[in-house]
């Protein structure tokens, strides 16, 4: 899915206005593009990249759940329409490791605003759990600073997808996704000590 202007400026305004910022699921670099133009040493990770390691940016191969960076070397962290696709646990010990103390942890995602749980056990894309259990996942390692409801920007870039052949939802994925009311969210976190 095509990510949203609005969103991508959101992410840039809640970064530190420099250093090292990891783009977790850095897909077709769109963001990572974006921070490289900031002036942010950009890296990008994704398990199968779909964009080139270029001058200005890195692009390493690798999983949320085991991410290919030191141990604090990151002054963030951006997971973009991501933490609904990994192994949490892993993920949120994960993203701990790689971050600096005090360092910003930005999460851009759907959320249930209803109905998370089925009878079968099943999800809808991915994992998609409610605001609070998003938040209770992370809550033992970061700090929550602001978080953003923008449902309205997932409506703009589903809209924008289908109009431009690009969505790879399927009908079974939509009827889910209704199922548990999904929502977008925008948290920002600090890393505790």
């Amino acid at each position: 899915m095509k990510k949203s202007p609005e969103i991508t400026e959101k992410i840039l305004e809640a970064l530190p206005a420099c250093g090292t910022v990891a783009d977790v699921g850095c897909g077709s670099g769109e963001l990572l593009f974006e921070l490289a133009r900031g002036g942010w040493k950009a890296i990008g990770v994704d398990p199968e990249p779909a964009v080139p390691e270029g001058p200005e940016y890195r692009v390493l191969r690798g999983r949320a759940e085991s991410l290919p960076l030191a141990d604090g070397s990151a002054d963030a962290v951006v997971l973009q329409c991501v933490f609904s696709l990994c192994e949490p646990e892993e993920t949120v010990k994960e993203l701990a490791r790689v971050l600096r103390p005090e360092g910003t942890l930005v999460v851009a995602d759907l959320y249930a605003r209803s109905g998370a749980e089925k009878p079968d056990g099943g999800h809808a894309i991915g994992r998609v759990e409610t605001r609070e259990h998003i938040e209770a996942r992370l809550a033992g390692s970061f700090r929550l600073k602001s978080f953003s409801e923008k449902s309205e920007a997932l409506l703009m870039m589903a809209a924008q997808s289908i109009l431009e052949g690009t969505s790879c939802v399927t009908r079974e994925e939509r009827k889910a996704l209704k199922q548990v009311s999904a929502g977008y969210g925008l948290w920002v976190w600090t890393r505790d000590d």
